[in-house]
């Protein structure tokens, strides 16, 4: 049984999305009750549950939005389609990104282009709404403001930077005593970054005095223009081209290795024997911490491609090639996979010789990624099938 309380109607969607019951117990909150329009709640945790396996914040906070403003948007009733759909729209299913800094958070999709925002608007386009995103200014009332309409119109938003690292978090609530906001988040387990921070180990957070310490917020809009699916697959094939063709972004200044380039910068940086013997203990643990995101993300990644790629197969004429692209997306999960299974802890990660053993295998990842980029590409020009 799993305990749950969202905007009126969200949680009993949840339950079918996890297929069990929900059950919201006002007698045992899990934080200390306030005033609200949404109570206090459990998700699961995305990557750490079996019943939510996505690990990418927020095209997963936003299928859940949407499930919620209308679940008929969700294809064949199965919410995972959306995620894919979704994932494969901003271009998250097809990325890899790497920080020759060992960033973990380099994998976050926003670093797939220099502004930050276009995958999210990309995921607008495709679902035929009008996303707002609301930047930070020195107005923090502003967001504040916004915040509490949405809410009060029964629309969860989603934040950046509240409680996760530059993330993507769920609002669902927030205090009208103060300026305090309530909502899930998918780092749960990570330290709070603030004393202003509180957390529940399990998903949900509140945050005080968050408007002027945030990386912004994204109102989700009714429907405008909703585009056909053979569209949503057209454009999903090209932002997959431009994902896999794009060398560098810079978001907020910082240089980061994408697409198919990205696959030889982190083989390169892993195998400089020199460099890593200098590290600290300390600092090995962040590089392998980077490592691993990668290897996660990617894995993830290409398996919502897979789904993604597998529904859009009445879409095309070329089937043929769609399934090898479909072969080769899942060529690169088996290779995650086997990365994983090489170097699953920091002790591995620092032997040279467990490094070495990986690098040839980013390569192959690499050239499995490219024959997607070529056969995306030619689909993309062809003639699709509403």
């Amino acid at each position: 049984m799993i305990r749950v309380a969202l905007l009126e109607g969200f949680w009993e969607g949840l339950a079918e999305l996890l297929d069990q019951p929900v059950m919201f117990d006002a007698a045992v909150p899990i934080m200390p009750p306030r005033v609200s329009i949404a109570d206090e709640f459990q998700i699961p945790n995305p990557g750490r549950d079996a019943v939510c396996p996505a690990i990418t914040p927020y095209p997963w906070m936003l299928t859940q939005i949407i499930r919620h403003l209308d679940g008929t948007l969700v294809s064949d009733g199965h919410p995972d389609q959306l995620y894919n759909r979704l994932m494969a729209v901003t271009g998250a299913a097809f990325r890899l990104v790497w920080s020759p800094e060992w960033d973990g958070g380099a994998t976050n999709l926003r670093h797939l282009s220099d502004d930050g925002l276009t995958p999210l608007r990309r995921a607008g386009d495709a679902l035929g709404r009008a996303l707002r995103y609301l930047a930070p200014t020195d107005d923090p009332g502003r967001l504040v403001g916004a915040v509490r309409t949405a809410l009060s119109q029964g629309r969860p938003v989603i934040g950046f930077g509240i409680a996760s690292p530059d993330e993507a978090d769920l609002i669902t609530g927030y205090d009208e005593r103060v300026d305090e906001v309530m909502g899930w988040s998918a780092f749960a387990d990570e330290p709070p970054a603030s004393p202003q921070l509180e957390r529940d180990g399990r998903g949900t957070f509140c945050r005080k005095n968050w408007g002027g310490q945030c990386d912004g917020i994204l109102l989700v809009g009714d429907e405008v223009d909703v585009p056909t699916t053979a569209m949503v697959v057209r454009d999903a094939f090209r932002t997959a081209v431009t994902v896999y063709n794009t060398r560098q972004t810079h978001h907020r200044g910082v240089a980061r290795w994408t697409g198919i380039l990205a696959w030889s910068a982190w083989a390169n940086q892993i195998g400089q024997d020199a460099v890593m013997a200098s590290l600290s203990q300390w600092e090995v643990a962040q590089a392998f911490r980077a490592h691993k995101a990668a290897v996660l993300t990617t894995r993830e990644a290409r398996s919502a491609a897979v789904g993604f790629l597998a529904r859009a197969v009445t879409h095309v004429d070329d089937v043929l090639s769609l399934r090898t692209a479909i072969q080769h997306a899942v060529a690169v999960t088996h290779v995650m996979d086997e990365v994983h299974a090489l170097i699953p802890s920091v002790q591995e990660f620092a032997r040279p010789r467990a490094r070495a053993t990986v690098q040839p295998l980013l390569q192959e990842a690499a050239r499995h990624d490219t024959s997607i980029a070529v056969l995306l590409e030619s689909m993309a020009v062809a003639r699709l099938n509403s």
